[in-house]
């Protein structure tokens, strides 16, 4: 290790400007894209699944991440109380929403700089570019106290900014990927505090620690386990170590309480000031960590994943590290001279693996016996849903190990050619295979909503503060939401929406379990009182962000439901977006909504993908499945699984049936009946029966088919809506587009539908 550095001006001055080139050049690679519309668009993924790249207004973690940037520019402005998230999971109390937060600062206050000399996307990607060069400045700086061999230190720089994880991070919207600045800082510090034992390296230690805990609270987490790594290489740099005084060991003691006082300090702020994370489960479920827990072959692009998988690293970074210990190790045990630079890469290496297994979380060797060890000794790690967030650490130490291997490289010594050569090829080799991993999706941000517009000027036509329940609705967890939140805060309107992966306490039991009727169109005068009392008086409605799992009916339904409401008046039409507001008395000559005869099912189920016990399936090629199920004893039954049923009068369920005899279903929720009908079968062919129950309210529930008497084939059922008469053979029926699962927009007056281009997926518009 190199222990004694002198810096020159000249030094100095690389040392400035080569980590801003270094992240010009991995931003302008990795990231295109991204550099040709960072005016007016923002990365919504890093795995684009999409043909083309650039679509307006994808829904997204970072359009959540974008709010809560703005929110906190818009609190240091004074437009906003200062720690008052008033414009989500608002139900009328502006006072419940106090919301003591970090507001991810610092990077939310320069997003809010240039955000307001440029605009929103603008902002968002000057605070990814200052996170890259901030990296890539820690990491050059970490790096020197091992080597000032330029050489080496420019390819571990690329290796620490270009690393996968931190793009799919960053690009996902997850500020883990931005808290990665931070990382490197804390190795430094730490490193520092133990290595010169000064107060200035435990300060920034300090800083270190507590601007990862307002970043990001995983990162705070894994840097704060990270130390002990940082402290051990640090005090083997140390000139007095062994220590062979108590005045040395005390004095690094007291050095090193500064960041273990911002560790504890930040640790009580995020446990039990910050809301959005003491709201969150005291421990996740082994069976929620399993569904984010990514196969340990996905570190080499394999397995079901490849190469979009989180814990990616790469066959390139692979091979050369690879080599590199290899080499170093070889040539430590030929000159025999292997502490201290073996014994750092023994740590460092051993770390790496560590961090790889407890990525691969319940995926991981032993069916995750590292990571179920972990949450048992380690509280904390508990509180971890995605065991891959470990690899916040992954490029600092994979940069680190490659600086201090590749030292060793005598031909790099030797060779004039090869000090040039070597960080070209490893620098182009690593780009190149890093570029092909992330192919980011581009979300162009609109600054006006005219549907938004209506309400705020509105509101300010009755003087009053505008507030809004937007449909659909979710439970407070969905991405879908996040549209919503960058729309309302161009206006600053109340939402009794929200997202967040941890809704506050009561939202679902008070808000959305009572209002979700509004997702099939029914608001009944009670719900639009109860509405009115807390000073919500718009509803807002979103037809292009309508999905199965809101209603087994398009959101044509819904919106024939509200035009239909006499208590709302439409106030503006833009695109997909409806707004509406809630009147006292119902509406003199309200419009007559479209009528649309037929609302096509979409949950269609086959009674031969699930056949009870003994029950076995029977081959028919006149089936729609090609086989059928046959209940010919009154004590068969088969069960339809959990469907959402909606409060609506015409909902019905159409089986497909042949036989003589009659079969009875019974709506099961949580185990216990509720609504039950009957129909007879007399038929030879395939026929269909309706089986109707009048339901008045929303229901989840498993269907449970019964044969009471007879013998009757059931070969699949749908759920329907409204009238769904099958035409003859020799006619065909009318389905209006609106009456679908649609993108775009609805033409009222016939039921067709609008697309735009600029705003629909590649892929399905209809279904």
């Amino acid at each position: 290790m190199n222990r004694n550095i002198q810096y020159s001006f000249a030094e100095d001055l690389v040392r400035f400007l080569l980590p801003l080139v270094l992240a010009g050049i991995v931003w302008i690679v990795i990231g295109w894209p991204i550099p040709k519309y960072a005016k007016h668009g923002i990365a919504i993924s890093a795995h684009n699944v999409e043909k083309g790249a650039v679509r307006t207004m994808i829904p997204g973690d970072p359009l959540q991440l974008l709010y809560h940037f703005w929110l906190a520019g818009d609190m240091v402005a004074g437009n906003t109380p200062l720690f008052y998230n008033l414009y989500e999971f608002n139900d009328g109390n502006d006072e419940a929403r106090r919301d003591i937060d970090s507001y991810y600062v610092p990077f939310s206050l320069v997003y809010s700089i240039v955000g307001w000399l440029g605009g929103r996307a603008l902002g968002w990607n000057a605070v990814q570019f200052l996170g890259l060069w901030l990296s890539a400045a820690a990491m050059i700086n970490l790096c020197r106290r091992f080597t000032d061999r330029w050489e080496i230190i420019v390819p571990a720089t690329i290796l620490h900014i270009a690393f996968p994880y931190r793009w799919i991070s960053m690009l996902g919207g997850s500020p883990t990927g931005l808290a990665m600045a931070w990382v490197p800082l804390i190795a430094i510090s730490t490193f520092d505090t133990f290595a010169v034992r000064k107060w200035s390296a435990g300060l920034l230690a300090a800083f270190a620690f507590v601007m990862a805990s307002w970043t990001d609270k995983a990162t705070f987490m894994f840097g704060v386990l990270s130390m002990p790594l940082w402290a051990l290489l640090g005090m083997m740099h140390a000139e007095a170590f062994p220590f062979s005084d108590l005045k040395s060991f005390w004095r690094s003691v007291a050095v090193a309480s500064l960041p273990a006082a911002a560790i504890a300090a930040s640790y009580y702020f995020v446990r039990h000031v910050d809301q959005s994370v003491s709201l969150l489960p005291s421990q996740w479920p082994i069976r929620e960590v399993l569904l984010f827990s990514h196969p340990l072959e996905g570190i080499l692009g394999l397995g079901e994943a490849g190469v979009k998988s989180h814990i990616y690293i790469g066959w390139g970074c692979t091979t050369i590290l690879t080599a590199a210990f290899a080499f170093a190790l070889w040539r430590m045990a030929r000159d025999r001279r292997f502490f201290p630079a073996g014994t750092a890469l023994l740590l460092i290496g051993g770390t790496v693996i560590l961090a790889a297994v407890m990525a691969s979380g319940m995926r991981g060797p032993g069916q995750g016996l590292v990571f179920r060890i972990a949450r048992h000794v380690i509280r904390p790690i508990s509180h971890v849903r995605q065991p891959a967030k470990i690899f916040a650490l992954m490029p600092t130490l994979l940069a680190l190990a490659f600086a201090i291997a590749t030292a060793h490289f005598s031909v790099l010594r030797s060779s004039y050619r090869w000090r040039f050569a070597f960080p070209l090829l490893t620098s182009a080799a690593l780009l190149a295979e890093f570029s092909i991993v992330v192919r980011p999706t581009i979300s162009l941000v609109v600054d006006e909503e005219p549907a938004y517009l209506a309400v705020a000027n509105d509101a300010a036509d009755r003087e009053t503060i505008p507030r809004a329940l937007v449909v659909p609705i979710w439970p407070g967890t969905s991405t879908w939401s996040s549209p919503y939140l960058h729309y309302a805060s161009l206006y600053r309107i109340r939402l009794v929406n929200g997202y967040s992966p941890a809704p506050p306490a009561g939202y679902r039991e008070k808000v959305y379990e009572p209002l979700r009727s509004a997702n099939r169109g029914v608001l009944s005068d009670s719900q639009l009182d109860w509405l009115s009392s807390r000073g919500i008086s718009w509803i807002v409605f979103h037809e292009d962000l309508f999905q199965k799992k809101i209603s087994p009916f398009s959101g044509g339904l819904t919106l024939s439901g509200l035009l239909a409401n006499p208590r709302l008046k439409l106030l503006c039409q833009s695109g997909p977006i409806w707004s509406f507001r809630i009147q006292t008395q119902p509406v003199a000559e309200h419009p007559q909504p479209p009528d649309w005869p037929v609302i096509a099912p979409t949950s269609v189920h086959e009674f031969e993908s699930h056949p009870p016990p003994g029950l076995a399936a029977m081959i028919d090629e006149s089936a729609s499945g090609g086989c059928f199920v046959r209940l010919d004893n009154t004590n068969a039954n088969v069960v339809i699984p959990t469907y959402r049923y909606p409060c609506v009068q015409e909902t019905a369920l159409l089986v497909r049936t042949r036989g003589n005899g009659t079969i009875r279903a019974t709506l099961r929720s949580d185990g216990q009946p509720s609504h039950s009908a009957s129909c007879r079968v007399e038929s030879d062919d395939w026929t269909w029966v309706s089986l109707t129950w009048g339901c008045s309210d929303y229901i989840e529930a498993e269907t449970v088919v019964t044969l009471e008497n007879g013998s009757v084939d059931l070969d699949s059922a749908l759920l329907s809506c409204r009238k769904w008469d099958l035409p003859p053979t020799d006619r065909s029926v009318f389905i209006p587009a609106a009456g679908l699962i649609h993108s775009g927009y609805t033409d009222i007056s016939d039921g067709s539908i609008s697309l735009r281009a600029e705003w629909e997926p590649s892929s399905a518009v209809l279904e």
